[in-house]
């Protein structure tokens, strides 16, 4: 068994003002504990298991997906999996079909989330043991995946675990914030992105960096947001790890999976050609040269790939992709300038809050918003230099994200809806996150304006209905709670749900006898 720091035995991680610190450990009697657990009654196989408990550490759990055909006789691959929100099962399910096809072990966390950095890696470090004590597992082919900051705790593991990473599937994110892929950097990489990720430019530097360095990478672009890629691009990813792996002697060469794998990939870039799309085409044959170099002759792949480097079309796609992505910043940067404004406090925010209703409500029904966007960008920009007021802050805020939403659905050019969009997703992390941050600081009345700022960006998602119920019930504010809750309603949260949110969330204990809450819950038919 590898550990995070490449001891026999096991390892524990700790995070620090942005920096690891990687303390390995003993873990007394873990070789002879794993025959113990060994006999214990077997878990199911070919089928996705919701919640497996760690078997030292109780309080964690994950998701789990063993292929149909796993013996403990046998030396398996792992893939550990991090959602941002602790959701195991989510990316489990995405993968389990890639899994059961390439044999590999999934495990998803469902304590690891983003927030503090300690309990996502209290989470890696239980899964990472229950899996060691309960599975046979090939230590040259370990993989870790995430989303969004998960994605950047699986890269935090793999470039702290010296050689014990095979490699990384990222989504969404790359690699940690305050650290670059290197010459050093040891383990292959799949990065996977939305095409209307506000993450979108990240991924594109990163694959540039990681090409520079020639270090084995991909990237997949899919048609989506900031969310996991879909199945056939998990599939994709661990077909691509286990080419890898081939090469690199890490696995058996099989000659027909290679030849099988080969046809795919050159296809793929052909049928990007064909559709006129010469950028994607050019860095799809550039990978298969890359990725086969070794296994097949790609000379012709190589010097095909060289002849589209001298096309027009391909450095108009270049020049139009960076104008792309001072568009997103031109769109989104006022906004988190005014973002980062309300966040130096001052003022009353009850107060703030409250001239804002009336001004919300207006904004939403402007017919001529998109007109007015580019000097209500400024001008938030300018107030936020100011220290200006918060009141008016707040007020340009709700109509920028108003105007920039309605711009995105009124689109119909295609990449110009996903620069919108990018932007959009850019400001809605911004101030989620912020809300987060406030919840956490125990400023729920902070917390509540930026999740309020937040629904502006997403009008019909209830999930922040909820956040902002949670939130105003805290603060004791029941006809806000009740309101935001009633609005789930009509954004398609059934009655069930709703009762299991109410339940399942401490801040509204207050409220569980009041027969205002008590009626919402019953009455299917309220909408508010």
């Amino acid at each position: 068994m590898k550990s995070f720091c490449s001891f026999p035995l096991g390892a524990r991680l700790f995070f620090s003002r942005g920096l690891f610190v990687i303390l390995c450990v003993a873990i007394v009697g873990l070789a002879s504990r794993v025959s113990i657990h060994a006999s214990e009654q077997p878990l199911a196989k070919g089928a996705v298991i919701s919640r497996v408990v760690c078997i030292d550490h109780p309080e964690q759990s994950y998701a789990l997906y063993l292929p149909s055909n796993y013996s403990p006789e046998g030396k398996w691959p792992i893939l550990y999996i991090f959602d941002p929100a602790a959701r195991g099962s989510m990316p489990v399910m995405l993968a389990k079909d890639a899994a059961e096809k390439y044999g590999y072990i999934v495990m998803g966390s469902n304590n690891s989330r983003n927030g503090p950095p300690k309990p996502e890696l209290d989470a890696a470090i239980a899964i990472w043991n229950d899996s060691h004590l309960r599975f046979t597992i090939d230590d040259r082919r370990v993989y870790f995946a995430g989303l969004s900051g998960g994605a950047r705790l699986a890269t935090a593991l793999a470039l702290r675990c010296q050689d014990c990473a095979a490699g990384v599937i990222s989504n969404g994110a790359g690699f940690p914030l305050e650290q670059h892929p290197s010459a050093q950097t040891h383990f292959s990489y799949f990065e996977t992105i939305g095409m209307s990720d506000f993450n979108y430019p990240e991924a594109v530097v990163l694959a540039q960096q990681l090409d520079q360095l020639d270090l084995p990478h991909r990237l997949r672009r899919f048609d989506g947001s900031h969310e996991w890629a879909p199945a056939e691009v998990w599939s994709e990813a661990l077909a691509w790890m286990n080419l890898l792996a081939m090469r690199q002697d890490r696995l058996a060469r099989d000659p027909k999976f290679i030849s099988q794998q080969f046809e795919a990939e050159t296809q793929r870039a052909q049928e990007l050609e064909k559709r006129g799309d010469i950028y994607a085409a050019w860095q799809e044959y550039r990978g298969v040269a890359s990725d086969f170099a070794g296994l097949r002759d790609v000379a012709s792949i190589t010097n095909h790939a060289e002849e589209l480097n001298h096309s027009p079309s391909l450095h108009n796609a270049e020049k139009q992709e960076k104008e792309d992505f001072k568009e997103q910043q031109r769109l989104a940067g006022p906004i988190v300038s005014g973002i980062a404004a309300l966040a130096e406090g001052g003022g009353d925010q009850a107060e703030i809050r409250h001239q804002s209703q009336g001004q919300i409500t207006g904004l939403r029904d402007a017919k001529e918003r998109e007109l007015n966007a580019r000097p209500i960008y400024s001008g938030t920009a300018a107030l936020a230099e100011d220290g200006g007021d918060q009141a008016e802050i707040r007020h340009q805020l709700h109509g920028q994200i108003a105007a920039l939403r309605d711009a995105k659905e009124r689109e119909r050019n295609e990449n110009r809806r996903c620069v919108l969009g990018r932007a959009l997703g850019q400001v809605l992390t911004e101030t989620y996150e912020s809300a987060e941050d406030r919840m956490r600081a125990g400023d729920t009345t902070s917390a509540s304006i930026y999740f309020e700022l937040a629904s502006e960006a997403l009008p019909k998602e209830p999930w922040l209905q909820i956040e902002i119920a949670r939130a105003q019930a805290q603060l004791g504010h029941k006809k806000d709670a009740l309101n935001a809750l009633g609005r789930t309603r009509g954004m398609g949260l059934n009655a069930e749900s709703l009762r299991g949110v109410f339940r399942d969330n401490a801040e509204f204990a207050r409220y569980r006898d009041d027969p205002d809450f008590l009626k919402l819950l019953e009455d299917s038919s309220v909408k508010h």
